[in-house]
């Protein structure tokens, strides 16, 4: 395993809140130059009891920092799982490969991952 260089991770803050309260992701990228997303709400077994929460967390989550940065020159680093592809049709699993929605976490993961698109071809806002 690596160990992040202390010089590199000096100058990483990470912010504890809710992706889904607006002003605090404002709040928390205001003076960024790259933000890493790393915010989802997981669990498969779990998306099928609640699935408006993980469209709620994972879809609206991802738009509070879409907006957030789109007009203030941020980049940002959307994550995202290998799930989005279902089981693969070959190894290794390229970005190519179809999506399958198997489940509403991973149908949210997916359209999280379509928003974060959208505005990179609107506004190039994803690294």
């Amino acid at each position: 395993m690596e160990i992040i260089n202390r010089k590199i991770l000096n100058e990483v803050e990470i912010v504890p809140g809710d992706i889904r309260d607006f002003e605090r992701v404002e709040s928390a990228v205001s003076d960024c130059q790259l933000v890493f997303n790393l915010a989802a709400l997981i669990g498969i077994p779990y998306s099928y009891l609640a699935p408006s929460s993980y469209i709620d967390t994972n879809v609206n989550g991802i738009l509070n920092v879409l907006q957030s940065t789109k007009n203030e020159n941020i980049r940002i680093i959307q994550t995202s799982t290998s799930k989005v592809y279902g089981r693969p049709l070959n190894l290794p699993i390229k970005e190519t490969h179809r999506l399958y929605a198997q489940s509403p976490y991973v149908a949210s993961k997916i359209a999280a991952d379509q928003m974060a698109l959208s505005f990179y071809n609107l506004f190039k806002t994803i690294t």
